[in-house]
Order: structure tokens, then C-alpha cells, then sequence
């Protein structure tokens, strides 16, 4: 492996803010309704015992009804938009009223959101248009730092061009075990397991646990280059690389590695380059 270029950067260690978490739509949504929270207090009229025997809450008790009104009804007006009066008269606007319930809870579980976005961070949901723009905020605040903006284009285009998305998953479409553990199991065969592993949360994992990038970005000179040893950065470092390499495959690994080859990079796949297989799809 020859090192072409490579960026010198400050890392930061974010710490794990302790914070309650409330995913459970149905648990909050019952909360809300022991509490004298915003929403409750301005529908007091509408009694908690009501709301969960409302169509809305249980629509498996009405989604058949709708079902086969509706379809019937669409069937009379082929591909032409149905008017209003269409499913007034098949009774479903009766059955609208309960969507009232629906906006009520929910507006309860937003606004037990904001209080507990406020309450924890000081950030008013509403002025964000997404999610993830709220948790970057919200980081952001919570670790105190503040992110040095790359100026150096060269810079800007290694990180860009080291950029990977898409599917994020290792599949087999069939595997054999073989081993002690089972009835069939061939001794002169190599022993064999199979294992089904699933990671969850990759991104956040990956920011609450290690160090990233924050200031301070500087290439290294050709000196500096030459004397550098990657096996002797600590993971835990102040200090971090980004590397870009030559990097040589040797051919002995190529057939271990076809499935699931390492080090992926772009590249346009041409029709000669698929299977058999594949081009007859194609074709098709």
C-alpha cells in the first residue's frame, strides 16, 4: 500500500448525553392524558375512555366497511376522480368525525415532543424542517463545538470522492452449515456455521463512541508522508488520518473475496462486465 495523500485533523470525543427516550407512541399517548398537559386541558370534554373506543383507534373494526364501499364506489366512476358526493352517500363521511381523535392524539404526542426537546436541549422542534437537522442541533450544542469549515478545495474533493452510500448489508444466497451440532454432519467436510448478525443505529453508533473530525485540517508533506505508520495511531487519538491510497489487490485473494470483494470504489458497470444471468435480464 503506497500513500498518495493523506489530511492531519484535530478529532473530537462527543459525550453521550443521559436522555429519556419516548418511542412508544401509545405509551405517551396515555401519559399525556394522566397529566394536565396542553392539548388535554383544551379537549377536556372529549373523556379518555371515549377516545380509545373510537373507530380511529381500532380501525380494524371499520377497514373492511371502507374497503368495500369504497372499491364498489370506484368501480362506478372507472378512471374519472370520484366526486364528494360519492362517498357521502356510502356513509363514509359519518365515520370522518373520528379523525378528530386522531389530530388530538397526535398533536398531543408532538407537543409532549417539543417539551421534551426543550426540556433537554433547548430546541424548539418546530423550527426545524426535519429530524435530522434537530439532531445535528442538538449535538452540536450538547458536545460545545464548534466545526472548522473546509476551505481547501483539494481537500473538500478527496473527502467527497471517499463518500460511499447505498445498501449497507453482507448476504449469502445459500449457505450449508455442517458441524457437531448436527444430525448430518460430515466429518470429512470442513465444519461449518452460519450466523445472522444485524447492526442497528450505524451512524449514531459511530458518533457517540469515536473520535471525528473536527479542526485543524493540514496535509501532510512528502517527509512527513514517508515516516508515516499507520499501525502506530491509536484509535483513541487526539489526532486522526484520512487517508488516500494505491492500493493493490493481490490476485490469491480475488477468489475468496469475489462475493464480497473490500475496498469498494466507483465505478460504471458496463454490460459486458455482468453475468450471464444478469445480461439476460437485460435483454429481456
Amino acid at each position: 500500500m503506497s500513500l498518495s495523500n493523506s489530511v492531519k485533523h484535530k478529532k473530537s470525543k462527543k459525550q453521550r448525553s443521559k436522555s429519556k427516550s419516548e418511542t412508544d407512541v401509545d405509551s405517551i399517548v396515555d401519559d399525556e392524558f394522566e397529566r394536565n398537559s396542553v392539548l388535554s386541558f383544551k379537549h377536556q370534554r372529549i373523556e379518555k375512555e371515549k377516545i380509545w373506543n373510537q373507530s380511529s383507534i381500532h380501525p380494524e373494526k371499520v377497514k373492511v366497511k371502507y374497503d368495500v364501499v369504497i372499491s364498489n364506489d370506484l368501480k362506478k366512476v372507472k378512471d374519472n376522480i370520484p366526486p364528494l358526493s360519492v362517498y357521502i352517500g356510502s356513509g363514509f363521511a359519518v365515520d370522518v368525525k373520528s379523525f378528530h381523535t386522531d389530530v388530538v392524539l397526535l398533536a398531543e404526542v408532538f407537543e409532549n415532543f417539543r417539551a421534551l426537546s426543550m426540556n433537554y436541549f433547548e430546541l424548539d422542534p418546530v423550527n426545524f424542517y426535519a429530524t435530522p437537522s434537530l439532531t445535528w442541533s442538538a449535538g452540536i450544542k450538547t458536545i460545545n463545538v464548534t466545526l472548522e469549515l473546509l476551505t481547501d478545495i483539494d481537500m473538500y474533493l478527496m473527502l467527497e470522492s471517499g463518500i460511499r452510500g447505498g445498501m449497507c448489508l453482507v448476504s449469502k444466497r445459500f449457505s450449508k452449515a455442517n458441524n457437531k451440532y448436527l444430525e448430518n454432519f460430515d466429518e470429512m467436510s470442513p465444519s461449518k456455521y452460519i450466523i445472522s448478525l444485524y447492526v442497528n443505529n450505524l451512524y449514531g453508533t459511530t458518533m457517540a463512541f469515536y473520535n471525528l473530525p473536527e479542526s485543524e485540517f493540514i496535509f501532510l508533506d512528502q517527509n512527513e508522508i514517508q515516516e508515516f505508520d499507520l499501525m502506530s495511531v491509536r484509535s483513541d487519538s487526539n489526532v486522526g488520518y484520512i487517508l488516500e491510497v494505491d492500493l493493490y489487490y493481490p490476485p490469491e485473494f480475488h477468489s475468496e473475496h469475489n462475493s464480497f470483494p473490500m475496498a469498494p470504489h466507483h465505478e460504471t458497470i458496463t454490460f459486458n462486465m455482468l453475468p450471464l444471468i444478469k445480461r439476460k435480464f437485460v435483454k429481456n
